[in-house]
């Protein structure tokens, strides 16, 4: 199963609903469900970025409101991965979501559906870019 390991908050958002296209530096011709992982790093940058509304207001709905407590180096959940496409063939999208994402031009927005998120997030050991994960080692409610 392939699996993708994201910064926080943006592992949260993505599924929480609040965040619906990865943006990437880099295409992929892969479609259908991955994990998602989030890192363990975390600094001073990121728990600025977590204070601004757009960002705070997320998080609260979602049920943090202090960004320290985000999980950091665990397995989250899966979402299906449904379309890549180049940003500038972006739809339109809210101001939110812009926000949420690096939209640049040359980057890649992986469009994202259906999260499923463990009751019980498990400390697992992610890696760069999509990677493969052994599928005994995924709980089975998140293939």
């Amino acid at each position: 199963m392939k699996a993708l390991s994201i910064y926080q908050p943006w592992a949260s958002l993505i599924l929480g609903r609040k965040k619906m296209y990865e943006t990437r530096g880099y295409k992929t011709d892969y479609r259908g469900r991955m994990l998602i992982c989030s890192s363990r790093m975390d600094n001073p940058d990121l728990r600025t970025i977590c204070k601004q509304q757009l960002f705070k207001a997320a998080l609260e709905e979602l049920g943090f409101d202090n960004p320290e407590k985000l999980p950091r180096g665990f397995l989250l959940g899966s979402v299906e991965l449904v379309g890549c496409f180049p940003v500038h063939d972006m739809p339109s999208i809210t101001k939110r979501e812009l926000a949420f994402g690096d939209f640049m031009k040359g980057r890649f927005a992986w469009a994202l559906a259906r999260p499923i998120v463990l009751v019980v997030p498990l400390p697992f050991a992610g890696k760069q870019g999509l990677f493969s994960v052994d599928p005994i080692d995924v709980p089975e409610e998140l293939k």
